[in-house]
């Protein structure tokens, strides 16, 4: 294995809406397989957004958590001023 650097952008693969809360979790969340860059890896996100295959969406790191949120939305709260 060796350290790569990914694009925090991708794609929904796949998305389901779960019916409990996971434990260790605050609050709702969803889970997403994302396709990180075109050729980049396939990883599972969290989101408190519903997603639908093909959404693009901005992933991050959180308490080793990776979560993701609608590519409109990232752009949006980045030109809100402070």
């Amino acid at each position: 294995m060796k350290l790569s650097d990914w694009e925090d952008k991708g794609k929904v693969l796949s998305f389901v809406e779960l019916q409990a809360v996971p434990q260790g979790l605050e609050s709702d969340y969803n889970m997403a397989l994302v396709e990180l860059d075109k050729d980049g890896p396939k990883i599972i996100c969290w989101s408190t957004d519903t997603l639908k295959v093909d959404d693009e969406v901005v992933v991050s790191e959180s308490k080793g958590k990776y979560l993701c949120s609608p590519f409109a939305d990232a752009a949006e709260k980045d030109s809100e001023p402070d």
